[in-house]
């Protein structure tokens, strides 16, 4: 790990002894089944909003639910104020989805659009994360 290089935690601790966490100002794109890859996002979120940073969603597929971080966010000794934290937009498509993550620079970045099933083809997403 080079030197200065900032990282997010992935929220699990056991992963985060094994991988290195994704570096800040950069787009980990989450695939896999839907289940398991909203919970990876939700500990990473959590672990982030614990930590005091904010933390930036993306929504393209309309799986955020806030009030499913309020658990494990008192778990860690948070209360649901610091959702403040948490800054939230809706790409309905593509290319709004472009452009919301190319006004972001460092804070942790979710990107979630069902597989890209919002957009009409799973490919497109990626295409244009890819930018």
């Amino acid at each position: 790990m080079a030197a200065g290089v900032e990282r997010v935690s992935w929220g699990v601790r056991n992963l985060s002894m094994a991988i290195p966490g994704p570096e800040t100002g950069g787009i980990l794109l989450v695939e896999g089944g839907r289940k398991a890859g909203l919970s990876l996002c939700r500990e990473m979120l959590c672990q982030e909003i614990y930590a005091g940073r904010p933390v930036h969603w993306i929504d393209g597929g309309m799986s955020l639910d806030p009030s499913a971080l309020i658990r494990p966010l008192s778990d860690r000794g948070r209360t649901p104020s610091s959702l403040s934290l948490l800054r939230t937009c809706r790409a309905f498509t593509a290319h709004q989805m472009h452009e919301l993550v190319s006004r972001l620079e460092r804070d942790l970045l979710v990107f979630e659009d069902g597989g890209g099933r919002s957009f009409g083809r799973p490919e497109r997403s990626r295409e244009h994360v890819r930018g």
